[in-house]
């Protein structure tokens, strides 16, 4: 990962060290990752339409790299950002639907258990949301799956950091 620094930093909990990595990356050669880095700094500090914003930026760059995880690891993320931020749950169920769909792509990966996470943060239904969270337990005790891992940046291959 070109970005370590910025990453460590967010394991940190310094969002303006992190700032200062990753936005010179970014004016130098804009990425998803530099996106990414940007958006969750602003998310760190309250900034909830810049970062998502970025988040809808790192999205596009990550599927015109081909960064299948990537996408989906943003898709996830926007739902989660529309259905708690912003109250659209339509754009909310879009983002995840995208995410669900893109991770089908993957079977086994870890991020099949974090998509049924987020949609069962916003199921409505009792019986469904408990089936959801059951999925997303049983992809984290998959062979290659961790409640801690959603595989994406954070400097540790196939790790995440969480915010």
């Amino acid at each position: 990962m070109e970005h370590q620094a910025g990453w460590a930093a967010f394991r940190a909990g310094e969002a303006p060290a992190a700032r200062a990595i990753f936005a010179p990356a970014h004016a130098a050669s804009p990425s998803g990752e530099t996106f990414e880095g940007l958006a969750r700094t602003c998310y760190l500090e309250y900034e909830y339409s810049q970062a998502i914003e970025l988040w809808e930026r790192a999205y596009a760059a990550y599927r015109d790299g081909g960064d299948a995880l990537g996408s989906v690891r943003v898709a996830r993320t926007l739902g989660g950002m529309y259905g708690q931020l912003v109250g659209d749950l339509a754009v909310c169920a879009g983002w995840i639907s995208r995410a669900n769909s893109l991770a089908a792509g993957s079977p086994g990966s870890p991020q099949l258990g974090w998509v049924a996470l987020t949609r069962g943060m916003f199921e409505g239904d009792r019986d469904a949301k408990n089936a959801l969270f059951r999925e997303a337990l049983g992809a984290a005790a998959t062979p290659g799956g961790d409640a801690t891992a959603a595989g994406g940046p954070g400097g540790q291959p196939g790790r995440w950091t969480p915010l």
